[in-house]
């Protein structure tokens, strides 16, 4: 869609997408919801919308960051603030739409590898006292216990 051709509406419909993908992540992670309500907003300028959107990518490539998640997704450059149109905010929107399926994939990947755990613990303990064969051994004497008459 051309950046002319964006209406409010693509905006607000691809920000309800994009709540509903953030509770299907924090579901998966195991978060808590939070607790307080999703604010109403009525007649916001187009800067102010683009701004809460660039807040929205930063906050996303910040937890991307945090669970290792590469992602080269460059924002494009900001224009004029009195040049914003529906289509740059719709622009962010779809970048932070797409870091959430990188996140989602990572995640699901991580999930696939699994560690297998030891057999028990005296075998791990065994497995890492391992002496180094490149070491020489110490010598020990053994103490025969002492007869008297």
């Amino acid at each position: 869609m051309k950046l002319e051709d964006a209406k409010p509406m693509h905006c607000h419909a691809l920000a309800s997408r994009l709540l509903a993908e953030t509770r299907k992540i924090r579901e998966e992670m195991g978060r808590q919801e939070d607790s307080r309500a999703i604010p109403e907003i009525t007649g916001a300028e187009p800067r102010e919308v683009y701004f809460e959107a660039l807040v929205t990518w930063r906050k996303a490539s910040r937890l991307a960051s945090e669970l290792g998640v590469e992602t080269a997704r460059p924002l494009t450059p900001t224009p004029a603030l009195g040049n914003l149109l529906p289509g740059h905010v719709l622009d962010v929107l779809e970048n932070v739409l797409a870091l959430f399926g990188d996140i989602k994939d990572a995640s699901r990947h991580q999930r696939a590898i699994t560690v297998a755990p030891a057999r028990d613990r005296s075998s791990a303990q065994r497995c890492a006292r391992r002496p180094d064969p490149r070491q020489p051994r110490p010598v020990t004497r053994s103490r025969a216990p002492v007869h008297t008459v």
